[in-house]
């Protein structure tokens, strides 16, 4: 079975020499032509691995972001080393190829470079040395007054984050929440018979048309930030829809 893989040449060779060298030159024979055979799949196996680990960073990437105990900024920080980790492993592959990243410009150097995240609109917020929680709406801290208007509001003292000192005390502090009558700030997700809103800045509210939107705005599926609409909720005027986000 061996030899009918031989070229002719190589058996007229092989017949032409002594008997004990034969099954040497089929062994060797053999290990040529497997190892031609098999350099061509090379490539193969090099796209098989750089689909894989787009997948995997992805698989990561969706599994943050599906996770009902995550906050939105833990979220978004998942997603992020996710992707960097997916990319550092693709663009080592793709160096393999040839296509070497270009080194960096004065002009790619020269924007902001910081390590902290702001906290998103709408969410709760404390300090790892100060127990006192604070809602960020429209770019600002608001402090409330005690926990009977934070539970008032339907709050829920399990989604409060803890950012660091930097984060929050970058933002400008804002005016005291003293009444859980009053409407909720800007960024708050609100339940309406059974419709969910985002209250705006502009004293409207924007109704949420399919859970393709909500998705797009936070973690899939992730419902813990709604909180009950009261009565002066009902009272703000209904705005334009909320849209599909884009991908950042």
């Amino acid at each position: 079975m061996m030899q009918a893989h031989l070229s002719a040449r190589d058996l007229h060779y092989q017949a032409h020499r002594p008997n004990n060298s034969f099954a040497t030159d089929i062994s060797k024979e053999s290990f040529l032509s497997i190892w031609r055979a098999s350099i061509h799949w090379v490539p193969a196996f090099v796209a098989i691995a750089m689909s894989a680990t787009i997948l995997v960073a992805f698989t990561i990437s969706s599994h943050a972001e599906m996770a009902s105990d995550s906050s939105p900024i833990e979220v978004q920080s998942h997603i992020h080393r996710a992707r960097v980790a997916g990319a550092a492993v693709t663009s080592g592959l793709v160096g393999y190829w040839g296509f070497d990243a270009q080194p960096s410009t004065f002009e790619d150097n020269s924007g902001p470079h910081t390590d902290d995240l702001a906290p998103g609109e709408g969410s709760l917020v404390k300090t790892a040395d100060n127990p006192t929680v604070w809602l960020i709406s429209e770019g600002s801290r608001h402090g409330f007054t005690d926990s009977s208007v934070f539970l008032g509001l339907g709050f829920n003292f399990s989604l409060v984050l803890e950012v660091t000192n930097n984060e929050l005390y970058a933002l400008p502090e804002g005016p005291l929440l003293n009444n859980s009558t009053d409407s909720h700030k800007p960024g708050v997700y609100i339940n309406m018979d059974g419709t969910i809103y985002r209250v705006n800045s502009d004293g409207t509210k924007s109704g949420t048309p399919s859970l393709d939107v909500w998705n797009s705005l936070n973690p899939d599926n992730d419902f813990t930030r709604v909180v009950p609409a009261n009565n002066s909720d009902r009272n703000l005027t209904n705005g334009a829809l909320l849209t599909l986000r884009g991908v950042q």
